[in-house]
């Protein structure tokens, strides 16, 4: 049995919530082709910080959705996209000029393990990874979703900053990452007691800057601002 969240825990939370809700303000303006059904880029490939599966985890339990957990356990079988970086190990090497390894996507259509009847079930609590995944044309029919350069810069934004507050966390899939979470992890107390990882898991890493386009700085700047104040 999970004992209820605490107190720095539901301030964490809250501070997610309060940045998801300043993207959504953020590409307000942002044209974008997904609807409602659009389940092209709901894959095996999603990945998220620790933070974020323990804000799913915990709106499963409250809402007695725990079964859908059991759902992951089949699709941790299936080739999916298991990181070997993170977004701010590769900022990092960036600005020390050092060269990272590319990491490739694999094509699947395995679709997510929280699709049903083409609907997200855990639509409210959805990581950024799902949050960020517009397109300006619908993807089924190009092959590929398409986003603006500026999107593009805010998205990376928001990832580094994200990764940044869960800096003593972890980052993965999301199969991987809420598995192990709901297996080794008291996860209604953050931030998390984490001892080994396995080797599907990556420690994340804070933002010692951000990469941002210089063409963006100005659009860039006032959503920076309203993020640092959250720390």
């Amino acid at each position: 049995m999970i004992p209820e969240i605490n107190k720095q825990t539901k301030q964490y939370f809250q501070i997610l919530k309060d940045i998801y809700a300043i993207y959504d303000d953020a590409i307000r303006n942002e044209p974008v082709a997904c609807q409602l059904y659009c389940t092209t880029c709901c894959t095996l490939n999603v990945t998220l910080t620790s933070l974020e599966g323990g804000y799913i985890l915990t709106y499963l339990k409250n809402n007695n959705q725990s079964d859908h957990i059991q759902s992951l356990y089949p699709a941790s079988s299936q080739n999916r996209f298991q990181p070997k970086q993170t977004i701010n190990h590769m900022a990092s090497e960036t600005i020390n000029h050092n060269s990272f390894s590319e990491e490739t996507i694999p094509d699947t259509n395995a679709e997510c393990p929280f699709l049903s009847q083409s609907r997200c079930t855990i639509y409210p609590v959805r990581p950024f990874a799902c949050r960020c995944m517009r397109s300006i044309h619908q993807c089924d029919t190009i092959g590929y979703a398409e986003m603006s350069p500026l999107l593009l810069s805010i998205n990376t934004l928001f990832q580094q900053f994200i990764e940044h507050m869960d800096h003593t966390g972890f980052f993965g899939n999301m199969i991987d990452v809420l598995l192990y979470m709901k297996e080794y992890l008291n996860y209604s107390q953050y931030p998390y007691s984490i001892k080994d990882l396995p080797s599907n898991l990556i420690r994340n890493k804070p933002a010692k800057s951000f990469i941002i386009s210089n063409d963006h700085i100005d659009d860039i700047e006032p959503i920076y601002n309203r993020l640092q104040q959250l720390l």
